[in-house]
């Protein structure tokens, strides 16, 4: 009999099993998600028009509620950007308390602070929306 193939840190189910990544994975396989804070994981979207449901179920999770309550602040902001791997450039606008990855510098930044998060989805064909799935457990 063939060995069975084994599971990889891929976000694919390798081994046949049921479930991707698990415990049994080869590697670190880190979060189930692109970054993990206030009890989240946040995603970002393939393309601007993505939607809320969409980018969470291409990592197997539940999209959150639209609007979370958290402290949406300039740490949680660093936090996640350094997570996801662009350049903070904090509040560069005045509306939104969402986030949002600009595609051609890998910026990222909010339009507002306060005391939730929005998943507020597209706003420009040139910046991709971050959103909050469930944390599974």
């Amino acid at each position: 009999a063939a060995a069975a193939t084994p599971e990889a840190c891929d976000r694919v189910d390798n081994d046949c099993d049921g479930d991707t990544d698990e415990d049994d994975g080869q590697g670190d396989c880190g979060p189930p998600c692109d970054a993990v804070a206030h009890g989240y994981c946040w995603v970002v979207t393939q393309q601007p028009a993505e939607s809320h449901d969409a980018a969470c179920q291409r990592f197997d999770l539940a999209a959150t509620p639209r609007d979370v309550p958290m402290a949406w602040d300039a740490d949680t902001l660093r936090d996640i950007a350094t997570q996801m791997g662009c350049n903070d450039i904090g509040d560069y606008n005045n509306s939104a308390k969402s986030m949002w990855v600009e595609i051609a510098t890998n910026d990222c930044g909010t339009h507002n602070f306060g005391d939730q998060y929005e998943n507020y989805g597209r706003y420009s064909d040139e910046w991709l929306p971050v959103f909050t799935c469930v944390l599974p457990p």
